[in-house]
């Protein structure tokens, strides 16, 4: 039987007591234009030895106002599963930050 993504994702925001470490991090802030973007992007292993990698792009442009959610790019995506062991989706993306949270609170219900 898979297990769902949202399982893991919402360990990583502390919503689940699913055990796991941070096995690579890499974050960078560049700037274009006079457009400041920010990168990141973490491989988390997960007790069953499956990894997850997150990734998060967002600009000074998709900053949130008031009232309005930002937008940028998220990413969840599942890299490495042991044999016998299925997740599914195997990726999710997301446009905004509201829109994740909104989707695994769904998921949650």
């Amino acid at each position: 039987m898979p297990i769902p993504l949202h399982r893991y994702v919402a360990a990583l925001h502390g919503r689940s007591a699913l055990p796991f470490v941070i096995t690579q991090r890499h974050a960078q802030r560049t700037e274009e234009a006079g457009v400041e973007t920010f990168s990141e992007q973490v491989d988390y292993r997960f007790e069953d030895g499956v990894v997850l990698r997150y990734e998060l792009e967002l600009d000074d442009l998709g900053a949130a106002q008031e009232g309005v959610c930002g937008e940028c790019w998220v990413r969840y995506a599942v890299v490495d599963t042991p044999q016998g062991v299925s997740v599914t989706p195997a990726s999710k993306v997301f446009s905004n930050l509201c829109q994740a949270g909104f989707w695994l609170r769904m998921m949650q219900e």
